[in-house]
This record gives C-alpha cells, structure tokens and sequence, in this order.
C-alpha cells in the first residue's frame, strides 16, 4: 500500500534527472576549461610576439640607427666596418621577418614592412657596389630607396603595446 503523500517517480525519470546533472556539469567545466586555454594562447601568443619578433626587431634597428650617426663621424676603415655591420643588421632583420611574419600583430604585412624589405635589398645591392670600389658610400637612399622613418616608431611602440598587455615592465 503506498502513502497518499509519496511521489512516484518512474524508472525513466530516476535516470534522466542524474543523466542531465552529469551533462551539465560536463558541460559547464568543459566551457570554463575552454575559455582557460584560450586566454592561455592569446597571452603565448603575444609573449611570443614581443620575443621572437618585435623585441627583436626593434633593438636590431636602433643599433643600425645609432651606427649611422657613427658612420657620419668616421673616418674610412671605420665606415667599411659599419657598412658591414649593416649588412649583418640587414641580414638578421630580413630572417626574421621572413621566419616570424606570422607574428605580426596586423591581417596584412605593414607598409613600414614593405619599405624596409625595399631598403634592405636595394642596401645589398649598394653594399656590393661600395665594396667594389664603384661608388663612395653604401647608402641607397640616393637611389630613392632611404631607410623608412617610421620603422622604428612602428617596432617600439608595438614592443611596448604588448610588454602592457603582458604585464612586464
């Protein structure tokens, strides 16, 4: 005899109530795993990012800047051996943009990027002639193809966009 107050669950309620709680919870902690990962990534991928391309970058750059100001100053056996550190400049940075372009913050491949893969295949082609003896200096901005201004502001101020972003200092 049962009691005028019990409820009756059938057996296909007892285990679809249990079922429902499993899957939710599955559910639940799958999506808070999900959005853990995700966070994960975005940030390796900046730390990345800073590393491996504009830290990089930019200190490579402002060492080829400051050694133009040197250049301007020297006498001839020093400014042969700043040409050749520009090329070894030139070389590192042409490497890592070509090994590391998919790190660039932006969809497309910057302006300033453009320019400077310009300037840097026109400097070889001046470095050759200037080793050669064939002209005075392995400048070719006198060619049109000058170092782009805005190359350095681009890598600083993109160093220090994600060195926020990360927390660092």
């Amino acid at each position: 005899m049962s009691q005028p107050n019990q409820v009756i669950i059938d057996p296909i309620t007892a285990y679809l109530i249990p079922l429902i709680q499993i899957i939710s919870t599955f559910l639940a902690a799958w999506y808070v795993y999900y959005r853990i990962q995700k966070t994960f990534n975005i940030e390796s991928k900046k730390e990345k990012q800073l590393k491996e391309l504009y830290r990089p970058m930019y200190i490579i750059i402002k060492s080829s800047k400051l050694n133009f100001d040197r250049y301007l100053k020297a006498n001839k056996d020093e400014q042969k051996n700043i040409a050749d550190l520009w090329l070894n400049y030139n070389k590192k940075i042409k490497k890592i943009i070509m090994d590391k372009s998919y790190l660039f913050i932006e969809k497309k491949i910057p302006n300033e990027i453009n320019d400077l893969l310009i300037h840097i295949d026109a400097y070889e082609y001046a470095y050759k002639n200037y080793k050669e003896g064939k002209i005075e200096n392995p400048f070719p901005g006198e060619k049109g193809y000058s170092f782009p201004n805005t190359v350095e502001s681009y890598f600083e101020k993109n160093c220090e966009k994600l060195a926020e972003e990360l927390g660092a200092q």
